[in-house]
């Protein structure tokens, strides 16, 4: 009699790994996950084109473009909280490491994060330096009303940050409509948040502000909110009411470096005025960026201030031409090394003497000569100007009066993603601006003194197939260095 062994196979699941090995495993994830960069420069390094290597840097910045990574911070897979939705045993592994809970992500869409989800969150980072993140889901943003409950939903995960914000290292808020955005004076009264480095608060659309924030009379009782901030991104009218508070405290943020101020528009018969925006900064001494973004006032040509910034790096987004005006009027920048304009009508910029003008996104509707013309600086950074052409190019060849090129002073140029113009235009330009440069000396690199004559030329990705042999050799036995296309090779 033959006797048969049945083996039973015993079924395993998640619960069955030892909370041990659970969490070393959840350690691996945790150092291989993104972390958040919070040193995000409003003009990067490369844009710059300081120093000797700094036209070399740019143009390898734009062959090879590198995108520093991210966390996608609405990605179903973001660490830890795939894992801890897995089951409880999970979580409760999760949740017994703090240092896996300094990234919070709340969502306010048409899912949002719950008040005790959010406390959980907050509650399992114990006493961790965090970062908190309130944003939405482009999927799950309502098409009918996306600004319904926004506020109220903002407001309430705030109020739950408040005991929180003073070991919070930035905070991160993104809106439908400003008008979802804090009153921050209000908001964070009273809170001493030293590790606070990075505020930003960014929305889709501008909405008008209540007429009664800006005549409110603030509590002389109320304390102060006291942030360390080094790079902070807020809304015109934050910024606004901050600025007209009795007690400001932007004024203590003695070492805040770079500041963006977004999406403005005046009420009707509102007396804030560019001056009034511009008088504000001025107290911020520290300021090594300024970014102003989509800010619109109605100009009052009497008034004429004179405002000093010693903010050397400026951006300038969709804002109007008169508003540029008027800064170049007001403002002396001292020093003033770049200034960006993207995406904007542009008066002639003859005001402002930064030593690098890029110009980005300009519609086809701006005469780019009269703009440029009487700007002295040495670097032209022109990207997707719709306007350019070969007739640019010959206007720039030309001497205007008193024997002066326009752009007298530009020695370097880089071209990216232009309309495609004549290669033959680009050489005369070259050949007319350097006809004092004596070739013949062997060190005439090194000992000419450019501007007007041309030392540096880059044209990227202008829609040229490819250069020929001959009008490379041409460029290069005429120029410092030079770059074309794709490829990035130097003399």
């Amino acid at each position: 009699m033959s006797s048969t062994v049945q083996l039973q196979v015993q079924k395993t699941s998640i619960t069955d790994l030892p909370p041990e090995l659970l969490s070393v495993i959840f350690q691996f994830a945790h150092e291989s996950a993104t972390p958040v960069r919070l040193e995000k420069d409003i003009i990067p390094t490369w844009m710059r084109m300081e120093g000797p290597e700094g036209f070399q840097q740019s143009v390898t910045a734009l062959v090879n473009p590198t995108i520093p990574e991210e966390p996608n911070l609405k990605s179903p897979t973001l660490f830890p909280y795939s894992l801890a939705a897995v089951c409880s045993f999970w979580r409760d592994v999760l949740c017994s490491h703090s240092e896996f809970w300094t990234l919070i992500v709340l969502f306010v869409d048409s899912k949002p994060t719950s008040l005790l989800e959010a406390s959980l969150f907050l509650k399992w980072s114990r006493k961790q330096q965090i970062d908190v993140f309130i944003t939405r889901r482009d999927g799950l943003r309502a098409t009918f009303h996306p600004d319904l409950h926004e506020k109220c939903q903002i407001d309430a995960l705030l109020h739950l940050l408040r005991p929180h914000l003073r070991r919070c290292r930035s905070l991160h808020v993104d809106a439908h409509l400003s008008s979802s955005f804090p009153i921050i004076q209000e908001t964070f009264d009273g809170i001493q948040a030293f590790s606070l480095e990075f505020m930003e608060l960014i929305c889709d659309t501008h909405a008008f502000a209540d007429s009664d924030d800006e005549d409110s009379d603030w509590d002389d009782d109320v304390d102060e909110f006291e942030p360390d901030l080094s790079r902070l991104v807020i809304d015109g009218r934050n910024f606004r009411l901050t600025s007209a508070n009795l007690y400001n405290w932007l004024d203590k943020c003695m070492d805040l470096e770079q500041i963006t101020i977004a999406h403005y528009k005046l009420a009707e018969n509102d007396s804030y005025g560019v001056e009034n925006l511009l008088d504000s900064l001025e107290a911020l001494t520290s300021l090594d960026q300024l970014k102003l973004e989509s800010l619109h006032f109605t100009r009052r040509p009497h008034i004429s201030p004179e405002i000093f910034l010693t903010t050397p790096y400026v951006h300038l987004e969709d804002v109007s031409e008169s508003f540029i005006e008027d800064i170049s009027k007001f403002v002396f920048f001292d020093p003033f090394s770049v200034l960006r304009i993207t995406r904007c009508p542009l008066p002639n910029l003859g005001g402002f003497i930064p030593d690098t003008l890029i110009l980005e996104d300009i519609s086809s509707n701006v005469k780019l000569l009269s703009a440029i013309s009487a700007w002295e600086g040495e670097n032209l950074w022109l990207d997707r100007c719709h306007s350019f052409s070969s007739k640019v190019l010959k206007s720039i060849a030309r001497h205007r009066s008193s024997a002066l090129y326009p752009c007298n002073e530009m020695c370097r140029l880089l071209l990216y993603r232009l309309p495609k113009f004549s290669i033959l235009s680009l050489k005369k330009m070259i050949d007319r601006r350097n006809d004092y440069v004596d070739y013949k000396l062997p060190d005439w690199k090194i000992t000419t003194d450019f501007g007007p004559a041309i030392s540096h030329l880059a044209v990227m990705h202008c829609g040229f197939e490819k250069l020929s042999a001959k009008d490379e050799k041409w460029f290069r036995k005429r120029l410092v260095e030079f770059h074309w296309s794709s490829f990035s090779t130097s003399s």
